[in-house]
Formats: C-alpha cells, structure tokens, sequence
C-alpha cells in the first residue's frame, strides 16, 4: 500500500459574494433573481405560525437551472427543522438554462408578517460565479500510486462552499474573523476520507474549524491503488 502526501492551498473571502449595491447581477442572474422573489414566499411552510427566525441560504445556479453547492449558515432557530424544510425547498428549485453560472446569497428573515428577502427587506446578494481556482500548491507528490494532486482539487473545490458556510456562520458572530485552517485526510483506495482532522488553525473560531473537519469526513474521492494523506491550508478573509 502507497501513501502519498499533498499540499494543497486555498484562499477562501466573503468578499468573494458581492451585494447587489456593490456589483451590478448580469441579465441572467437578474433574472434568477426574479423568480427567488416569488419562490421565497412559499417557504412559510417550512415555519409554524408566527414563529420568527433567520437563515442565510448560499448556492449556486448553473448553466442548467439546477441549483448546486446548496449551504446554508448564520440561522438563529433553536431546532433544525425549519432549517432542515428550508434546504429541501430550495434544493428542489429549477430555473430557466444560463449563459454562465451564476451565485446567490439569500438572508431569510421569517416574522410574524411573512417572510422577508435581504437585511433590510431589500435584495438578497447575487453575482455571476467566478471560476474557482487553486491559489497555490505549495507542494506536488513524489511517490506513485494514490490519487493525483489534480484529483484531489477537484474534489475540494465542488465542496469549498460547505467550508465557507462554516466560516460565514463564524463571521456573523466575529465580524473580523481571518486566519488559516490546515485540514488534514486520511483517504482510503476506495475514496472514502477515513479521517478530517484540524492540523494547525489561526482562525480563533473552535465551533467554525470542527465544522469544516466534519464537513470534509463526507467527502468522496474518486478510488486509487493506496492511501492518500492529504493537507489543505485555507486562508480565510472577511
């Protein structure tokens, strides 16, 4: 059996999601955004009567309508059921095809009068995506066997938005919350991750590092001939 070690970095910021008064949504995610401001309102069955709360729900749109890469942070309820409802409603929301992928952001405040879109009762936040690339790899296998480094990024990045939602629930408690979070997998032949560990972390967030180790324990790699010992550096910016 062959262990093989990478090093592989990512820079993850909120800043990467800008608001609608700061950057202008293209036609596309406009018109996404339409639809949302209809959709949104038919939540209030995930909610008893007059029961108040907030949820901030982070996903992608791609070029299929399908909704992607579905997270959901910063919720105030005291149990996870409104949460839980929430996530299957959007999950299960298409969209007309478009030109590029596109990004959104929906803070959902439930009152006693409805459900309100955005901080103020305003838009929600929504830009095309960018791509999403590996800012360094500050190291590259020596050994054979196991997975290729390229095999590896792809995998993180379909999941970095669940790392981010850990981190945006972090922020919203710590508004200046930076730091770096090394991960560390132990993944098997078979692609499943056998162990997620926190390495070293900066980030002064306890709650927020053992929710990106939870989340990467789920991921799924595609399967090698041996272990794979992984280390993923993420620096974090609000």
């Amino acid at each position: 059996m062959t262990t093989r070690v990478l090093l592989v970095a990512f820079i993850l910021s909120l800043g990467q999601v800008a608001s609608a008064e700061e950057t202008e949504p293209g036609a596309n995610a406009a018109t996404v955004m339409q639809t949302i401001r209809v959709r949104v309102p038919m939540l209030a069955i995930c909610a008893k009567k007059k029961q108040r709360g907030d949820v901030v729900a982070s996903f992608t749109v791609s070029e299929t309508g399908a909704v992607q890469d579905l997270a959901l942070s910063g919720t105030t309820f005291g149990g996870p059921e409104v949460p839980a409802c929430v996530k299957q409603q959007i999950a299960a929301w298409t969209f007309a095809a478009l030109e590029t992928p596109a990004d959104f952001e929906l803070p959902i405040h439930f009152t006693d009068k409805g459900i309100v879109l955005g901080d103020r009762g305003g838009g929600a936040q929504a830009r095309p995506a960018e791509p999403k690339k590996v800012v360094e790899t500050t190291e590259s296998p020596s050994q054979s066997g196991g997975l290729m480094a390229a095999q590896v990024q792809d995998v993180v990045k379909q999941h970095q938005k669940e790392v981010q939602a850990c981190y945006r629930s972090a922020v919203a408690r710590k508004p200046d919350l930076s730091g770096r979070v090394v991960l560390a997998l132990r993944i098997l032949g078979s692609g499943q991750v056998a162990s997620s560990t926190v390495k070293t972390s900066t980030l002064a967030d306890d709650v927020a590092t053992a929710c990106m180790a939870e989340r990467a324990r789920a991921w799924v790699f595609s399967a090698s001939s041996g272990v794979t010992n992984v280390e993923f550096p993420f620096v974090f910016k609000p």
